[in-house]
């Protein structure tokens, strides 16, 4: 029985070492197609390339590490305050003063593997999850990744949000492994870089976890204040805090009046406007709107977690955020394939009704085409793309599939345990 076993499941456990495989040669014949990393960047996000990232004769590839991580940790060798564009924890602060101990190039080189170690770990997730298990659905998720914006954006500017989005899956399959500690540490560690994962804490509460929950405030409490204080003293952290929260004001009045956030309020307020001809008072009906639709999200999340599903938590929590998070970069979204390949899958059952059907089917294939770099592409004036909020839209027309995929009995995808 054992040897007649074997050779099926032989395929299902290579299949996400060859979508991993496949995304690393993917993405590599795409930068090399298109004239280089440099020239790469340069192509797809052009504003940024040549501006904000310009670094004497061309654009300097992993730009926010360049410019933000590795610039904050040599300032904290001169003195406790942020540079400008450092909008995370003190904790943070500290891992880049670490990082900054070395070279330059060994110090961008040791965090684009940490990065490609994140995109790797999130092409095998779903597979992690038991969401596709065949090798032919394992590579359609990796071409998807391949071609993802936000996936791109994230590893060409050196940025932490597949890291973050890895450490909160990471946590809840440990949880569902009966590793609670390391679930709480895991979730912990991803709230002391960005501090949105802070949302996910929901899921222990949900569960009645309260032990769970304790260790996971303790870990925050110990990255965010504990180990930053020893490192800087309490004036020194201090000083750091205080630099922090000037830099989240000077972003937070930045946001009030751009047109690059991916963040619900900002996108429909400017879609009201220009749609509708609103003045003023679409700030607040986008606010109002916004507010609606996070609590429902929220909502939807809690249920998910009571009833231990943990990828439906965890892909409505993260679908929660640009209703919850003032500055939604295009990075932000590089969950956006396995929210796809979820609601794609989630349509399959029999005996669906057909408005079911069509939401599994049309929300994935919109989002997938609206984050495509062939999409991109199309465009003459590429900056116009990331002014028009689209990654929110991806996001926004997965909504209606995701929520039915709550309420239909086994259109609601649930892990399945392997023999």
């Amino acid at each position: 029985m054992n040897q007649d076993s074997q050779p099926r499941a032989q395929p299902r456990a290579s299949a996400p070492v060859l979508a991993c495989l496949a995304f690393v040669i993917g993405t590599a014949a795409l930068v090399w197609f298109r004239g280089g990393p440099t020239q790469f960047f340069a192509q797809l996000d052009p504003r940024n390339a040549y501006n904000v990232c310009f670094g004497g004769q061309e654009p300097t590839l992993l730009c926010d590490f360049a410019k933000v991580y590795y610039s904050q940790g040599l300032r904290l060798q001169r003195e406790p305050t942020a540079v400008t564009g450092f909008y995370y924890s003190p904790f943070f602060a500290v891992c880049m003063l670490l990082l900054s101990q070395l070279g330059f190039e060994a110090a961008r080189a040791l965090w684009f593997g940490l990065v490609l170690a994140a995109l790797g770990a999130l092409v095998a997730l779903p597979y992690w999850f038991e969401l596709l298990r065949t090798r032919r659905a394992c590579l359609l998720y990796a071409l998807a990744l391949v071609l993802s914006l936000p996936v791109l954006h994230d590893a060409i500017y050196g940025q932490v949000s597949s890291i973050s989005c890895v450490l909160v899956a990471l946590s809840l399959l440990t949880y569902g492994r009966s590793r609670r500690v390391l679930s709480a540490v895991l979730l912990g560690l991803a709230t002391a870089i960005k501090f949105y994962p802070a949302l996910f804490a929901l899921y222990y509460l949900a569960r009645r976890d309260l032990e769970t929950a304790a260790y996971y405030s303790l870990t925050v409490v110990v990255c965010i204040a504990l180990i930053p204080c020893l490192v800087l003293g309490g004036h020194g952290y201090l000083a750091l805090v205080s630099a922090i929260i000037e830099n989240l004001s000077q972003l937070s009045r930045y946001l009030s009046r751009t047109h690059y956030s991916n963040a619900a309020p900002s996108v429909l307020k400017f879609a009201a406007q220009r749609w509708f001809g609103l003045g003023a008072s679409a700030y607040p009906i986008a606010i109002a709107l916004s507010a609606a639709l996070a609590l429902f999200q929220i909502a939807l999340m809690i249920r998910a977690a009571r009833r231990d599903d943990r990828l439906a938590t965890l892909l409505l929590g993260f679908a929660a955020l640009p209703f919850i998070v003032r500055s939604c970069w295009m990075h932000y979204f590089v969950f956006l394939p396995l929210l796809q390949a979820y609601v794609l899958l989630a349509g399959r059952p029999a005996g669906l009704k057909a408005l079911s059907r069509w939401c599994a089917l049309l929300g994935p294939v919109i989002s997938a085409t609206l984050i495509s770099y062939p999409y991109l592409a199309l465009f003459p004036n590429v900056d116009a793309y990331y002014q028009s909020g689209l990654v929110f839209w991806a996001t926004f027309v997965l909504l209606p599939g995701l929520a039915l995929s709550q309420f239909s009995g086994r259109y609601g995808l649930k892990p399945t345990s392997s023999t």
